[in-house]
């Protein structure tokens, strides 16, 4: 045997032996069945499952009054598309939507990617996440902490205040792994580290920026919130929600919706946003893009409702501004606003007993009413409040002018009472050191 083909044989050993090997260390972190799917087609789940001689449907029973989403697994196809395997007890194709970092650590950033049905093989439903292409990287991560189904009012308990819940979160908390060698793909699992959001309220308070021929104000968007975790200090915080412009009648209560986005976004604790005033009878204010609850109701003159709302929750998130302007028409009063929905949290990072997490959050999809959360001021009380300032630093202008000539008598008997002041407290310090030295 030539030395080159003995050298071609040994090679195709070392791989066979690199194959076991990762076989092995799969089938060690997780029991999860490896599946591929076809780029030619969407195959079939019971095609992509049973390519895996363990799998058994056994393992995933029908249970009718089991509601939740359980991802079981992952796949990518070669044209760069991601699927996702989800057991769902209750044998209904209605998962939604899903939260997946393909980053992880210190840079972990999820998005919120909605998922598209393709085929179920009794409990185990396949989707399609979509919009997502998977990299080139020979290691890819992809690090899922929560998915999503809408809210069914027949089997989902309904918030006890103003706000509705759009799409329910289950927690997946799994960090998948995909590795690629020698054109051999393999997949591993192992779980991951979440944190869940206990209560939450989303709302907006509504300050005024000015008034000339409209009233102008800024609508701050929050969200109050607590957690599993007992959070000392936190740090940075990702969300996402849709936001909707458009405008309204002040008589019809009628809406026309001008653009809608959807918008993820990173906000930090030191991060400060100040209010415009854009026209007379406004007032500047400040605030932090997050503060705790306490800091929030102390800051706001916040509704009874609202108050009571979030009075026992641990954080709020001030997101986000968007304008707000009233006036009238040529018809019939309107106004010009920006809507904001299905808020969520996506990521936390915080400090605990001197730790630092850096962690994916399982929180629902929800949305706030269409009413200020702070107790408003009407722009006639508001115009009146200046009319009354103007009038006091006028009054104190001519009380100036009329006692200006007399300044020098007045600073006279003020200096004179200081003096008299001053000897006394000095009388009361020396008065038993005087003592001591009669004594002597």
């Amino acid at each position: 045997m030539n030395k080159g083909k003995k050298q071609s044989i040994l090679n195709k050993i070392n791989y066979l032996y690199l194959f076991l090997i990762l076989v092995c260390l799969f089938s060690f972190i997780s029991t999860i069945p490896i599946v591929y799917a076809d780029d030619s087609k969407y195959t079939s789940v019971e095609e992509d499952l049973l390519q895996d001689s363990s799998f058994s449907l056994d393992d995933y029973p029908t249970i009718n009054s089991d509601y939740s989403l359980q991802v079981i697994q992952i796949a990518e196809s070669n044209e760069k598309e991601l699927f996702v395997y989800v057991y769902q007890p209750y044998y209904k194709d209605n998962a939604s939507s899903i939260n997946i970092s393909t980053a992880i650590n210190d840079s972990l950033y999820y998005q919120n990617y909605f998922l598209t049905y393709i085929d179920n093989y009794e409990t185990i439903f396949k989707y399609k996440v979509n919009d997502f292409v998977v990299k080139d990287d020979a290691l890819r991560y992809y690090d899922i902490s929560s998915i999503y189904r809408p809210f069914d009012e027949d089997i989902d308990e309904e918030l006890d205040n103003d706000n509705t819940i759009d799409e329910v979160s289950f927690d997946v908390s799994k960090l998948f792994t995909a590795s690629t060698v020698n054109g051999e793909v393999s997949y591993t699992c192992v779980e991951s580290e979440t944190i869940e959001i206990t209560d939450k309220y989303v709302g907006y308070v509504r300050y005024l920026n000015g008034f000339w021929l409209y009233e102008d104000s800024c609508d701050s968007h929050f969200v109050a919130f607590s957690t599993d975790y007992q959070i000392d200090k936190l740090m940075e915080a990702d969300l996402t929600y849709i936001s909707e412009t458009g405008s309204g009648s002040l008589a019809t209560g009628g809406w026309t919706v001008d653009s809608t986005e959807t918008i993820t976004k990173t906000i930090y604790a030191d991060e400060k946003v100040t209010s415009d005033m854009t026209g007379p009878f406004g007032y500047t204010y400040t605030w932090h893009r997050i503060e705790s609850v306490s800091e929030f109701i102390e800051d706001v003159d916040l509704t009874d409702d609202a108050e009571n709302n979030i009075k026992n929750m641990q954080w709020v998130l001030r997101f986000a501004e968007t304008d707000y302007m009233e006036y009238n028409g040529l018809y019939y009063p309107h106004y010009d606003a920006t809507r904001i929905s299905e808020v969520t949290i996506l990521r936390l990072k915080f400090e605990t007993n001197g730790i630092v997490y850096n962690l994916g959050v399982i929180d629902n999809k929800q949305t706030g009413d269409d009413i200020p959360d702070n107790n408003q001021i009407s722009i006639f009380e508001e115009i009146l409040k200046w009319f009354v300032r103007i009038a006091i630093t006028i009054l104190l202008i001519i009380l100036i002018i009329v006692l200006f000539p007399y300044f020098p008598a007045i600073f006279s008997a003020i200096w004179k009472f200081i003096v008299i002041v001053a000897k006394c407290v000095w009388y009361v310090i020396s008065a038993p050191f005087s003592i001591f030295n009669d004594d002597d």
